[in-house]
């Protein structure tokens, strides 16, 4: 019975606005933490609106939410907890698009993402497929090192296989 804290991808406790930026989330379906790190999974498996095809990283989310014995402000704003813009995001080219990609960077229907801090891995589902990122990336839309169930970056037929690179 608890009470949240704070949250985070929506302006208030009670918003559901059905936007794209960096600041909302219109469908977490799956998120990760390690090292400080918040990844989400903006999309939803159940297809509905809005389907973003994206990822969104928080670098440093401890940074903005507030301890959990902290006192909360009184201001005039009006939800002083709502916080913490995305600092990257990956399968779009800026936080407004949702658009659907079938290439080393884009996504179509992302369900579930992975990280230990270092590396990142997505379950981009309608592509039939696991993208990898060796290392945490530092720009939006960064394109993906490894590609797990498909022969390369541009294919997404469903059991096509794929091999790990030789390096």
């Amino acid at each position: 019975g608890m009470a949240a804290r704070a949250v985070i991808g929506q302006r208030t406790f009670t918003a559901q606005q059905p936007v794209s930026d960096d600041a909302v989330i219109g469908a977490a379906s799956g998120i990760a933490f390690a090292n400080g790190m918040l990844v989400v999974v903006d999309d939803n498996r159940v297809s509905a609106l809005p389907r973003n095809n994206r990822i969104l990283i928080y670098r440093n989310i401890r940074g903005v939410l507030p301890e959990p014995t902290q006192e909360l402000p009184i201001s005039e704003i009006r939800c002083q907890v709502c916080v913490g813009k995305a600092d990257l995001v990956l399968g779009q080219t800026d936080f407004v698009k949702h658009d659907v990609n079938l290439s080393q960077s884009g996504m179509q229907h992302p369900t579930a993402v992975a990280t230990d801090g270092r590396m990142i891995a997505v379950a981009d589902t309608d592509n039939n497929r696991v993208l990898i990122w060796r290392s945490i990336p530092t720009v939006n839309n960064q394109p993906a090192d490894l590609v797990l169930g498909q022969p390369d970056f541009t294919t997404g037929k469903a059991n096509e296989g794929g091999q790990l690179p030789t390096q």
